[in-house]
């Protein structure tokens, strides 16, 4: 634990306290070691009325940054994760998801995909299927958490996380 945060859990009902003003209100910094050291992560006015914008740089550490959304969605195999988002700078980004068993431990990251960026905002969706085959104990509940390459300089805005009910895994 990092200090940062404050984690309450009671299976998929999560709170997540965030004391760190650097990122707006709803994600955090993943503090993983490969992320060390940390990229600098402020906030500024965001391209559409009334949002923020992430603003991320000097990404230098071997596997790059992740950032993690508080809340955590119930979800579980067969399951479509919908994240959406506004960006624009240069690196890559990736969108993937967490998985937790319904009890509230970490199962592991689950599918993800990258996406190359542009020099204006553009809106990048990733749509992910919630599968078990790789986890110990099955899905119930998601995290949307969103990654970037070292030399990533980028900017990240309305970031959305749906999930859409569906069929169960043949796993």
């Amino acid at each position: 634990m990092n200090g940062h945060h404050i984690f309450g859990a009671v299976g998929c009902a999560c709170l997540v306290l965030c004391a760190s003003a650097a990122l707006p209100k709803g994600w955090y910094r993943n503090d993983w070691k490969g992320y060390q050291p940390y990229a600098t992560m402020a906030a500024e006015e965001g391209p559409l009325p009334g949002t923020t914008a992430m603003v991320i740089s000097n990404v230098v550490a071997k596997h790059g940054f992740g950032i993690l959304e508080d809340a955590r969605h119930p979800a579980v195999a067969g399951d479509r994760v919908r994240i959406t988002f506004l960006a624009r700078g240069k690196g890559h980004l990736g969108a993937a998801y967490v998985s937790y068993a319904a009890t509230g431990e970490w199962n592991g990251i689950g599918s993800s995909r990258g996406f190359a960026l542009t020099d204006d905002w553009r809106l990048y969706e990733a749509e992910l299927t919630v599968t078990d085959k790789f986890f110990k104990r099955p899905t119930g509940c998601i995290q949307a958490n969103l990654t970037g390459s070292t030399g990533t300089d980028c900017r990240i805005a309305d970031v959305r996380t749906e999930v859409v009910k569906g069929r169960p895994d043949p796993a």
